[in-house]
């Protein structure tokens, strides 16, 4: 190699190791690098070749090293300096000289052994190749000037600062500067954010393909990886490079609220993941969830936002969402419309008699009380008493005449002499109520048992009719006034009274003696407020009772 040659070698080496010394990346150890990573035997017969390593440090720590020449014959290589220390930044040149009178004929190997400081790169080899052995090298070509340096590539300078969350992609160019096939097993960057395309392929000599470099920005900091493959390349390690991007924060509308229609009643469903709507990089990012009345929301830790209206609520609202970041604030809306379902009326139960109680057909006990209910759609309501008898075995009976059902009904008091008009039937009853409204209905809780016997005195084993009628009352419900009529069988002295539902005398319309036959009477509800009361009758030793309800 002449003496010009040298120099002209020693000028680029100088020039590369300006330029890495002005580079900025930053590492958190010293970095060790050398260029180039192999250098060729001198011919047989040549006098002296000299050949020019640059040692870099790209780290952020200063470097030390050693260099052993491990050689089969001492004689014809060497190298000097043995040692060294880079600061950050830096550069040193070893320079490595081979002594073509040396060697005969054949081949001789020759390896530049570094240990260093370097955490990563404990030990490093630098081959001397023999230039009569066909061999394959890889390297990296950058397409577009200015991308990187030959040490790496700074993708700043490609698209400048990235933002978080989006994708970026170049081409880089492999090439095989050798003399032999290059078939190469994988390229991978040591930064899971780097992803290479594809890693497997084979290169004649001389010839170059691309691969597709893809960086997600999912990192908020000075992204930096080391793009390094696995290939049958004398020293796979000359592709081996820094790749570095600045992320920078982002705190914008990934997208939008989505209208929604659900139905009245329905189970939570999900709104949008708001992660996606509100793009952020700051963890710190506050949500402020503003709904309408009508809707209840509820926020997941993995930022889905979910909805479901109140109960038996339906119409539309506006549901606002804010999304607040330090002095940042981004808001969304979107319109949930609730369709109207039909509900059945709320739960109820049965209240009197007590299960397995004993009535008189003629009693103030013969009553039976329901709670009353609501249709949550504001549908009027109106049940369905149900009475089954059973017989002596305990077992349905279900003639007609004996399985009574009342239709249509709209109060929740009912007497067992308005309902039933078989006073000859007695024995086991079961009676349960079901409410109907819009079209739905629901049942009872309870199915209750009770015991039916009639009150009318017997003669000779034969019942006697009863003493007296309550004909009726009319109106029923009542406001102005009512009128009672009732029927003596025969003459007799009693009252006619108005109780609660406990029994207790509230009013007294009549008393004292009444001839037999039919006679009236008319009550205007004076010092009693609205509500449900009961009209007895106690004449010639008989009891009658009815219902009746006051409306003011």
């Amino acid at each position: 190699m002449s003496l010009s040659n040298q120099m002209a070698g020693f000028k680029g080496c100088l020039t590369i190791g300006l330029l890495l010394a002005v580079s900025s990346v930053a590492f958190a150890h010293p970095d060790f690098a050398v260029r180039p990573r192999n250098i060729e035997n001198a011919l047989p017969g040549n006098r002296v070749l000299s050949d020019t390593l640059v040692i870099v440090n790209a780290g952020d720590g200063e470097l030390t090293w050693q260099l052993e020449v491990r050689a089969d014959s001492a004689d014809w290589i060497s190298a000097r300096p043995l040692e060294g220390a880079v600061g950050v930044g830096g550069w040193a040149i070893v320079v490595v000289r081979q002594d073509g009178r040396q060697l005969a004929d054949g081949h001789y190997r020759a390896t530049l052994h570094f240990t260093s400081n370097d955490p990563t790169a404990e030990e490093y080899d630098v081959p001397v190749l023999d230039h009569n052995i066909a061999y394959p090298r890889i390297e990296a070509f950058w397409g577009v000037p200015q991308m990187g340096e030959w040490w790496g590539l700074d993708m700043d300078r490609i698209v400048g600062p990235m933002e978080w969350g989006q994708s970026y992609g170049f081409d880089l160019t492999i090439g095989n500067r050798g003399s032999a096939q290059l078939d190469c097993d994988t390229i991978v960057c040591s930064n899971g954010n780097f992803t290479i395309s594809p890693g497997v392929f084979s290169l004649d000599p001389g010839a170059s393909r691309s691969v597709r470099v893809t960086f997600v920005a999912r990192e908020m900091q000075a992204n930096a990886g080391e793009i390094t493959s696995r290939s049958n390349a004398w020293d796979p390690r000359e592709l081996r490079f820094r790749i570095t991007a600045t992320v920078l924060p982002v705190f914008r509308r990934g997208g939008s609220l989505p209208d929604l229609t659900i139905d009245e009643d329905a189970a939570e469903c999900v709104v949008a993941d708001l992660d996606t709507v509100f793009l952020s990089s700051d963890g710190g990012t506050r949500i402020d969830v503003r709904p309408a009345y009508g809707l209840l929301t509820r926020l997941a830790r993995n930022g889905e936002l979910f909805v479901h209206s109140r109960p038996n609520w339906n119409g539309a609202a506006e549901l606002i969402v804010i999304a607040t970041t330090g002095d940042s604030v981004l808001a969304d809306t979107c319109l949930i419309t609730v369709r109207s379902v039909a509900d059945a009326p709320d739960p109820f139960d049965l209240i009197a008699p007590n299960d397995g109680n004993t009535l008189s057909f003629d009693g103030g006990d013969s009553l039976l009380v329901w709670q009353s209910t609501q249709d949550p759609d504001g549908d009027t309501v109106r049940y369905t008493l149900r009475i089954n008898l059973f017989g002596e075995n305990d077992s349905l009976v279900v003639e007609d005449d004996s399985l009574v059902f009342e239709t249509g009904l709209t109060d929740t008091i009912w007497s067992l002499h308005d309902i039933y008009y078989r006073p000859d039937l007695s024995g086991r009853f079961t009676w349960s109520v079901s409410a109907e409204g819009g079209g739905l209905s629901r049942d009872s809780w309870s199915t209750f048992s009770f015991f039916l016997e009639d009150g009318r005195q017997h003669v000779n084993g034969e019942k006697l009719p009863s003493t007296l009628d309550l004909l009726g009352t009319y109106p029923n419900p009542f406001n102005a006034g009512i009128l009672i009529e009732l029927k003596l069988h025969q003459q007799g002295i009693g009252n006619l009274t108005i109780c609660d539902l406990e029994g207790r005398t509230l009013a007294v319309i009549y008393s004292g003696k009444l001839s037999a036959g039919e006679h009236q009477f008319q009550w205007f509800g004076a010092g009693l407020s609205s509500g449900v009361y009961l009209l007895r009758s106690d004449f010639g030793g008989g009891e009658a009772y009815r219902r009746i309800i006051l409306l003011k």
